[in-house]
């Protein structure tokens, strides 16, 4: 590894797992190198690559709220939220205040999650919140960098989006770094 390679990786030094260093390093070199590239060249090719350098970003924040809940709350996560299924109609009333109450039966359980594995974005970003991980305005702010990331399905997108500029990258440095340093605070 050479000393460039260092460079990155160190801003990571409280992660104990080296894979994961590895590839934290790795992924902020890119970004990195992505942006300094982009302005050499023509806008769409430049929205593509801070596209991507955006993602990269995405991809750490996502992988320090991961590394942090693994370490904080073990390896299980049970969903707070109860998930109803197979519900069947017992019976139906009418009250003053209530024009339909039905009384139902069915199934119901928590879903647990191992995070040791891969866990959704959205419902690990949910969960840092839940467990005081992240406030609420760091929460929305993941949130926007989760949506801004998703823009890389493009069967999904309403409008035609090559837009990303660098200020969308510095959004996202932004919010990466603080995700950093509130990791590295509760570890």
């Amino acid at each position: 590894m050479n000393s460039s390679e260092d460079h990155y990786e160190w801003r990571f030094s409280f992660v104990r797992n080296k894979t994961l260093k590895d590839h934290l390093g790795d992924a902020l070199k890119c970004a990195v190198e992505l942006t300094v590239i982009a302005k050499k060249y023509p806008p769409l090719i430049r929205s593509t690559f801070y596209k991507t350098s955006i993602i990269h970003l995405a991809s750490i924040i996502e992988a320090l709220l991961h590394y942090c809940a693994n370490e904080m709350l073990g390896d299980t996560y049970e969903h707070p939220e109860w998930t109803y299924c197979n519900i069947k109609k017992l019976h139906e009333v009418e009250k003053d205040n209530f024009p339909k109450i039905q009384i139902i039966a069915g199934e119901r359980y928590k879903k647990i999650y191992k995070l040791s594995r891969y866990i959704d974005f959205k419902v690990l970003n949910r969960l840092c919140l839940k467990e005081k991980i992240l406030n609420k305005k760091l929460y929305s702010k993941v949130e926007k960098i989760r949506n801004l990331r998703n823009k890389i399905h493009l069967f999904g997108l309403k409008s035609i989006d090559r837009k990303f500029q660098k200020r969308d990258v510095e959004f996202t440095s932004k919010i990466a770094y603080d995700i950093l340093k509130t990791v590295e605070n509760k570890l």
